[in-house]
C-alpha cells in the first residue's frame, strides 16, 4: 500500500459521519451508485458551513450522501439538486423521511444539468457543487460562474481522476476531459482558484467579487 492510500484510508478513518449521512451512505452502496469519500465529503461540509451558504446548486444528486452533507452544514440553505438519473431520485424522495430531509428546503430536478443551468437565476447562488462526468463538467463550470453571486464558490470534485490526472503518460478520455477542466479554470479571469489534492480531489473555484482581481 503506497503512502498515499495509507494517508487516505487514515482520513477516513479519522473523520465521522452523521447517522443520516451513513444510512444515505449504505443506500448508495446498496445501490451501486458512487458516493464521495468521507475526506472529500468533510471538506464539502466545512466549505458550506463556513461559507454561511443559503442558495446552493449541487449537481449529481446520487443517492443525496452530499445532499445531507451540504443541508447539515448549512441547516438555513434551500438546495436545488440536478440530477439526470430518475431512480436516484426515487431512492432519495423514499429516503428524505428517514433522514429529515424537508421538499421546503430540498428541490429535486431530475433532468440533465446542461438543459437545467442555463434557465437558473444569475448572480443568485453562494455555492455551486458539481459531482458530475467528466465530459459535462466544462460545460457546468461555465454555467456556475454565471449563477453564483460574486464570492460565491465553485466546488469541483473527482478532478485527479483517480491520481491519473498527474500521469504525463495517461491519455485516457476522462483524464484529458479533466485535465481541460483545470486549464479552463485556470485561465478563466472571473474566479481565483486552488486544487486541494485529497481523495477524489476537489477543485475550489472562488468568483471574483467586484474589488477582487485575478490573483486574490
Amino acid at each position: 500500500m503506497s503512502d498515499w492510500d495509507l494517508i487516505h484510508r487514515f482520513s477516513n478513518d479519522y473523520l465521522a459521519d452523521s447517522e443520516d449521512v451513513a444510512y444515505l451512505q449504505e443506500a448508495s452502496l446498496e445501490q451501486g451508485v458512487s458516493a464521495l469519500s468521507r475526506t472529500l465529503g468533510s471538506t464539502i461540509f466545512a466549505i458550506a458551513r463556513g461559507m454561511d451558504a443559503r442558495n446552493i446548486i449541487e449537481v449529481g444528486t446520487g443517492v443525496g450522501v452530499t445532499t445531507m452533507r451540504l443541508a447539515e452544514a448549512a441547516p438555513q440553505a434551500h438546495i436545488t439538486s440536478i440530477d439526470s438519473e430518475p431512480d436516484h431520485h426515487v431512492t432519495l424522495r423514499e429516503l428524505m423521511p428517514q433522514v429529515g430531509l424537508e421538499t421546503s428546503s430540498l428541490r429535486l430536478i431530475t433532468e440533465r444539468a446542461q438543459d437545467v443551468l442555463p434557465k437558473m437565476n444569475e448572480n443568485s447562488y453562494d455555492l455551486v457543487v458539481l459531482d458530475v462526468p467528466a465530459d459535462d463538467v466544462e460545460a457546468c463550470f461555465g454555467d456556475a460562474v454565471t449563477l453564483c453571486r460574486p464570492g460565491g464558490s465553485i466546488l469541483i470534485a473527482r478532478v485527479l481522476a483517480g491520481g491519473a490526472i498527474a500521469d504525463p503518460a495517461a491519455r485516457e478520455h476522462k483524464v484529458a476531459a479533466m485535465r481541460a477542466v483545470l486549464k479552463t479554470v485556470a485561465e478563466d479571469d472571473r474566479v481565483s482558484h486552488t486544487l486541494l489534492p485529497m481523495a477524489e480531489g476537489l477543485l475550489w473555484a472562488q468568483v471574483h467579487t467586484e474589488n477582487s482581481t485575478p490573483g486574490q
